[in-house]
């Protein structure tokens, strides 16, 4: 508050209202806004700018196998490359025999390409009734939000002493990752946005030491890219610092401990083998083959 003085009277002036737009420190200093949304704006406007330069590339793209000459954004993120298996797999599944060349060699197909977010966008196709150019490349983008998010949690949670000295390095950290060349696939019809947010997931749970949760996430990771099985390496670093800390304290591990840290690995192990298992035993092949 402040006071000024009128006439012989006082008059107390209220104080600028925290969050009020148009001052410093008001709602639109994105110094005032809450961790999450930092990280949200951070993301979301490396988003704006990729998806500029994705659509000044498609006004040069000519006609080709996935879109028309001069595709649209929706189209040019949700229908180039490999998004249009991802959209053969959310639209009519997997093929139940492989396709074969005239030489008998397996071709290209859908088998080489995880299952998880093809189906999520198929359930999103359905719920909205709006075609997959549309839902995929707006579900990446989501995903890759979610992930931003998880991700400055991360950071903060599992570097604490390198965050007490430098308090910007978790927007740092957002920034660099949104930043990176080949962020642009995280706003594509691709699974990549959701294998970051879920990598990112296990590693904030395993740093909370929350294993329940961790084995859910390791499982769907399975079904998303081949990157659940080194997980179990990283779980194993992670039991090995946990261990250490605990002998430096004095304390011993009780079966619930080791039951739980033996838990999680298997559950990397299990989930990294369950697809190309799958992809086997559905094709009649021991490894699936792209």
């Amino acid at each position: 508050m402040s006071s000024s003085s009128t006439a012989g009277e006082t008059v107390v002036e209220p104080a600028q209202a925290p969050g009020t737009p148009g001052r410093v420190g008001g709602r639109w200093d994105p110094r005032t806004w809450p961790w999450w949304a930092q990280a949200l704006g951070v993301y979301l406007l490396a988003r704006l700018v990729s998806a500029l330069l994705l659509m000044v590339t498609a006004q040069s793209q000519v006609e080709n196998y996935w879109t028309p000459a001069q595709p649209s954004y929706l189209q040019f993120t949700g229908l180039m490359w490999d998004a249009t298996w991802y959209r053969g797999i959310a639209e009519g599944g997997y093929p139940d025999t492989l396709p074969r060349g005239a030489d008998g060699l397996v071709q290209q197909n859908a088998w080489a390409f995880y299952p998880l977010f093809p189906l999520l966008a198929r359930v999103l196709m359905a719920l909205t009734r709006a075609p997959w150019q549309v839902v995929a490349p707006v579900l990446a983008t989501v995903l890759g939000a979610a992930a931003a998010v998880v991700v400055h949690r991360l950071v903060e949670r599992g570097a604490p002493r390198a965050v007490a000295a430098r308090p910007g390095l978790p927007l740092a950290s957002v920034g660099l990752l949104s930043v990176f060349p080949t962020a642009v696939v995280l706003q594509v019809a691709y699974t990549e946005a959701l294998a970051l947010l879920l990598i990112a997931l296990a590693l904030l749970l395993l740093v909370s030491r929350r294993y329940g949760w961790l084995v859910v996430v390791l499982l769907a990771l399975g079904f998303t890219r081949a990157v659940a099985l080194p997980m179990a390496a990283v779980i194993a670093v992670h039991a090995a610092a946990r261990w250490r800390e605990s002998r430096r304290a004095g304390e011993s591990w009780g079966p619930r401990t080791w039951l739980a840290l033996l838990g999680v690995g298997a559950a990397a192990g299990v989930s990294g083998a369950a697809w190309p298992l799958l992809c086997g035993w559905a094709t009649g092949r021991a490894t699936r083959t792209c």
